[in-house]
């Protein structure tokens, strides 16, 4: 529908679902884990994480949900154009570190616009 100030131009909108992290919710000392970062297209890719979570808006980013600290970068890489993209590391063996929770949180750039992911919480057993 023409608005107000029609100059004849096409209106549209395009909504696109933001990034999204997935992966497994529990693992054990040892093991290997693995997270998954999915997005429309492919863009740069930024993994972090943090042992607190303080959620606190970003705009027009997202909701940013790691601790105050902008977080430990454990990947900095490009998403394929497939838009996923799967990160794995190991976990130390270290008995010390059962029963920590640790907060994944990832934010994809093309260089115009950005989406901060879901939080994505990890136990260690």
């Amino acid at each position: 529908a023409p608005g107000i100030f029609d100059i004849g131009q096409p209106k549209g909108i395009e909504a696109l679902p933001g990034a999204a992290l997935s992966g497994q919710s529990t693992i054990l000392l040892g093991q290997p884990l693995t997270l998954t970062h999915t997005s429309v297209r492919g863009h740069v890719l930024h993994l972090a994480f943090d042992l607190t979570s303080i959620p606190g808006p970003i705009a027009p980013f997202g909701l940013y949900q790691l601790g105050p600290a902008p977080g430990f970068l454990v990947v900095n890489a490009v998403v394929p154009s497939s838009g996923a993209f799967q990160f794995s590391t190991p976990t130390p063996a270290v008995t010390g570190l059962s029963g920590l929770v640790v907060y994944f949180q990832s934010i994809d750039f093309d260089g115009i616009s950005g989406w901060l992911s879901n939080l994505h919480e990890v136990t260690i057993l």
